[in-house]
């Protein structure tokens, strides 16, 4: 009883097969494996006296003493060389089978043909970084794809204006494939942390990540428009053709400086979500993401400084009426399709004077330099307060010890709208038949005029047939929303007072009851 009191500290016991055994049949063998009171976050630095040490096991007992720590709600991981640990390996959580045996790596999910069990300390470098990788390429796909939506909308509402074809392609197609290809290149750290990374998608850092991620550039792309429309030699979009023809909505002062702006802060962002910290490789030793973001970069730089060319041009960015007009015959055009192509006769930029000559929608010197020392000042604010905020002790340490914020919180609250959805989806259910109760449905017409010989019964034609309201109905008792909105199949009952007995009439009224139950059923 001293020896397994809890005040005994670093006592390691050992067990053999026998002794594990005893322990089972005696219901011992739990309590000897758990903490039992030191306060240890984990179980691996717990000091109480506890059984550290499984010798000499059968492979059932290997199996018992898998779930037996996975009951405990522990994560369990198994390394096994031979087929007398495929079960325990296939038990565990994360099974590693080593040596490269057949025996062990066809029930193993994750084999090496290293002999020793430091391959599961780089089984779980690879697995966290993993995890931080696919959270980064979500909140950079989910955060980009939100400033995206709110920037389009703002500026159609208040400019009234679209980017130009090949600026969509560079966003859309270009930009997003590299990037987000980039970021999943990150590499594991090349040490074990001693922490573990989080594990929900509403944790902490996710959520404040993300709310960085708006705030910020949102804040940054109103004072580039702010700058814009302070300048002298500035004109507002005026006129265009209908708001459909987009791709002519883009000869203005505004739309090149939305895709300047937004191409940076794609790359700003992929980077950002890249930082290793303590469970991925730096940043700029990825690569892959470093090219894709200085060639993106490189293409921006260009548009931005560059001065009424035709590569200018072909995006609408410091372009001219004469040098667009060139591009009628580039070599782009046989790649785009027809309301996509680049150059021709149309500019619909703004005017200074009624009557007078599209203007050039080159930006100033001055403003160029000012746009490019803004998109890098907002930049270094929006790392700052990711490393302060993010990758600080706010998200790590203060909102899961201080307020509770943790994976188990993300886990409930993503519970917590399942359940709610689940709830909203049966009560719109129960609203649709309360609905269908009191009106009829036109099933019901069509059927009574059958009977009566005005109109050929639908029950047998294939065809759609109409009732006298005009209303169209389709065979076997399907039919379209619009034609019987928020009405349902009628109820026993209804069809057996309101349909006559005998001929067409009788096997129509039994398929329409018969659809009816089927749907009931199936709810």
């Amino acid at each position: 009883e001293d020896l397994f009191s809890a005040d005994q500290r670093d006592v390691c016991l050992a067990v053999t097969g026998d002794a594990f055994h005893h322990l089972m049949i005696t219901d011992q063998a739990e309590e000897l494996m758990s903490c039992r009171g030191c306060g240890a976050k984990a179980i691996v630095r717990c000091r109480c006296a506890r059984i550290r040490i499984f010798g000499r096991m059968a492979p059932h007992q290997k199996v018992q003493c898998v779930r037996l720590y996975a009951g405990l709600q522990h994560t369990v991981g198994m390394c096994g060389d031979g087929g007398n640990d495929s079960g325990a390996l296939r038990a565990a959580h994360t099974g590693l089978a080593l040596s490269g045996r057949a025996e062990a790596s066809v029930a193993a999910p994750f084999s090496t043909a290293e002999e020793s069990i430091g391959a599961m300390a780089l089984l779980l470098r690879e697995g966290r970084g993993s995890l931080c990788t696919s959270f980064a390429a979500y909140r950079f796909i989910v955060v980009r794809g939100m400033v995206w939506t709110q920037l389009k909308n703002a500026c159609l509402i208040i400019f009234r204006i679209y980017m130009s074809p090949l600026a969509y392609l560079y966003v859309d197609l270009l930009s997003i494939t590299l990037l987000l290809w980039g970021v999943s290149l990150s590499k594991p750290a090349a040490k074990l942390s001693a922490t573990l990374p989080e594990g929900s998608l509403l944790g902490p850092q996710n959520v404040v990540a993300g709310a960085v991620g708006v705030v910020v550039p949102l804040i940054a792309v109103a004072v580039l428009f702010a700058a814009l429309g302070a300048q002298p030699w500035y004109l507002k979009f005026q006129s265009g053709p209908e708001i459909s023809e987009w791709s002519s909505r883009s000869d203005n002062f505004e739309a090149p400086l939305m895709l300047l702006w937004f191409g940076w802060f794609s790359v700003e962002l992929a980077i950002i979500y890249s930082f290793g910290h303590s469970y991925r490789q730096p940043v700029y030793r990825n690569f892959p993401l470093m090219g894709a973001s200085l060639f993106l970069v490189l293409i921006l730089w260009i548009l931005l400084f560059s001065a009424e060319t035709r590569f200018s041009c072909m995006f609408k960015v410091n372009c001219d009426p004469d040098t667009y007009a060139s591009l009628r015959f580039s070599w782009v055009n046989a790649f785009l399709f027809k309301y996509e192509k680049v150059g021709g006769l149309e500019w619909f930029a703004p005017v200074r004077e009624e009557g007078g000559r599209p203007v050039s929608t080159n930006y100033s010197t001055e403003f160029k330099v000012g746009v490019f020392f803004l998109l890098i000042l907002f930049s270094a604010i929006h790392v700052a307060l990711y490393r302060l905020l993010v990758l600080g002790k706010f998200a790590q340490e203060y909102c899961p010890e201080k307020l509770g914020w943790g994976d188990a919180f993300g886990i409930r609250l993503l519970g917590r709208i399942s359940r709610v959805k689940a709830k909203a989806i049966r009560f719109r259910r129960r609203l649709r038949r309360h609905i269908g109760k009191r009106g009829k449905t036109n099933f019901e017409m069509v059927e009574v005029h059958a009977a009566e010989g005005s109109v050929d019964s639908p029950a047998l034609s294939p065809q759609k047939a109409k009732s006298p309201e005009g209303h169209e109905h389709h065979p076997r008792g399907v039919f379209m929303e619009e034609d019987v909105t928020g009405m349902t199949m009628p109820s026993d009952n209804e069809s057996s007072e309101q349909l006559p007995a005998g001929g067409e009439a009788d096997e129509f009224r039994s398929l329409v009851v018969g659809e009816r139950r089927a749907e009931e059923a199936g709810a």
